[in-house]
């Protein structure tokens, strides 16, 4: 083979791999501008469910608490006006959980990541929250303490609200243990079993699951049965740090 011959392979590999790597960047600016796209258009119909169902669902409300005030109301009217006012907020539940994860998911989040045992926040929240709590043992672990708390907030809110009425409430139970090298937290109730398809469609739900991978941590919804109760039993687990 010839010096030109080779110098001509040369030229050829280098057009080729000049071209092959224009393609794939294309490519990934193809990709990138439908994301973006896919983006907008998440953002666009967070605004738009914010403003079209947030505000009437404001007003209905309204209306209810008036409704409630007049006199000579029946047994049977001021029940059916609660069924509306406990839909009506489960509605607007819906609504934030929908715009929380949307934020959650398409936004750069600076997580702020401490050092921390959990036990206080353990106890503050369950306190406050006005539902039992049991610390068997702890230990540090790393994760953003806001995100944590709301972690907690959002799952037990979901468990609660989405189970019975406002005015009837779920019974929660916490309980932080350190087993190994994890500290778990596991929170109880007796409400309504966690069906696959809610684990993968209801938004409070996943607003959840997308706080604790962000966080480093991992989640278990198991169900258990004691003395023919059914036990609902999500188990929060981070790794401890020593």
């Amino acid at each position: 083979m010839t010096p030109f011959s080779i110098i001509l392979i040369i030229i050829a590999g280098i057009i080729f791999a000049v071209l092959f790597g224009a393609a794939r960047l294309k490519d990934r600016l193809d990709v990138q501008s439908k994301m973006k796209k896919i983006e907008k258009m998440q953002d666009d119909f967070a605004g738009l469910a914010s403003h079209k169902v947030k505000t009437p669902i404001t007003i209905i409300q309204g209306y209810l608490e008036l409704l409630k005030s007049e006199e000579n109301l029946s047994e049977k009217g001021i029940k059916n006006i609660n069924l509306i006012n406990d839909s009506a907020k489960k509605i607007d539940q819906t609504l934030h959980d929908v715009l929380d994860l949307s934020v959650l998911m398409n936004s750069v989040i600076p997580f702020q990541f401490e050092t921390m045992d959990p036990v206080s926040i353990i106890h503050s929240f369950a306190e406050k929250r006005n539902i039992t709590s049991q610390v068997f043992s702890t230990g540090n672990i790393h994760v953003d303490p806001f995100y944590f708390k709301r972690m907690l907030d959002k799952y037990v809110s979901y468990r609660q609200e989405g189970n019975a009425s406002v005015s009837q409430k779920t019974k929660v139970h916490i309980i932080l243990k350190k087993e190994g090298g994890s500290v778990r937290i596991i929170v109880e109730d007796q409400g309504k079993e966690i069906t696959q398809e809610e684990r993968q469609n209801h938004a409070g739900f996943m607003y959840v699951q997308k706080i604790v991978s962000k966080i480093k941590g991992t989640l278990k919804v198991e169900v258990h049965k004691i003395n023919n109760n059914r036990i609902n039993v999500c188990t929060f687990t981070f790794p401890l740090v020593v």
